[in-house]
């Protein structure tokens, strides 16, 4: 069916990019491997919803508009067959403290800052939250995914049609504090690439779209 000109269709409506979403121990050469920087929302994975619904690398593409009501972040890890592989830290939960704390986002639209902070000061996404039964394969996300968190920005961001935009993912290494007893600097990086279970990270734009009706 042909466009309808002059009629326009507006949705409640996320779009979502991903930093990491694998099982096991991620090869340096992988797409899903951690790294200390990643630009989400720029790359050609359309199509492949396993991984990015965004539209385009170049962002919006014709008369659409967005205006951002929230950012997201969706951040979960957990054993596969009992296996967390070597992370240099004890177990899931602390795996998932050493991420979130040494976690940051820039969200730019046109190459601006609209809104930046640590992960932590944004809700979780719609994934797994809290514990399993079993003990030993905790389920941990940042935060419980629950709708009076969805949109959460004081003021909405809007996002014109061929505007760029980034959400610039940073993890950063926990320096030892240099105090007695003496404790090795944690390398995050390392850390997430390290665990042998699955692990996951999303980051979500979430809000109003709009576009031309079908």
């Amino acid at each position: 069916m042909s466009r309808v000109p002059g009629v326009a269709q507006v949705r409640a409506q996320f779009f979502y990019d991903t930093d990491y979403r694998c099982v096991g121990v991620t090869a340096s050469n992988s797409d899903q491997v951690a790294r200390s920087e990643k630009i989400l929302f720029q790359s050609t994975r359309n199509g492949d919803l396993s991984l990015s619904n965004f539209p385009s690398a170049n962002g919006l593409v014709g008369n659409q508009l967005f205006q951002v009501k929230a950012v997201r972040h969706e951040i979960h890890f957990q054993a596969i067959n009992g296996s967390v592989g070597s992370t240099g830290l004890t177990g899931i939960a602390e795996l998932v403290a050493v991420v979130l704390g040494g976690s940051t986002f820039d969200f730019q639209v046109n190459d601006r800052s609209a809104f930046q902070g640590p992960v932590t000061m944004t809700p979780a996404g719609g994934g797994p939250f809290g514990f399993s039964a079993d003990a030993d394969k905790p389920v941990l996300t940042n935060g419980e995914p629950t709708g009076k968190q969805i949109y959460a920005l004081p003021l909405p961001i809007d996002i014109d049609a061929n505007e760029p935009v980034k959400m610039i993912e940073k993890k950063y290494a926990l320096a030892s504090g240099g105090g007695s007893p003496t404790q090795d600097a944690v390398d995050v990086v390392a850390a997430i690439n390290s665990f042998a279970g699955q692990k996951l990270a999303l980051a979500y734009i979430d809000g109003i779209h709009t576009r031309d009706a079908t």
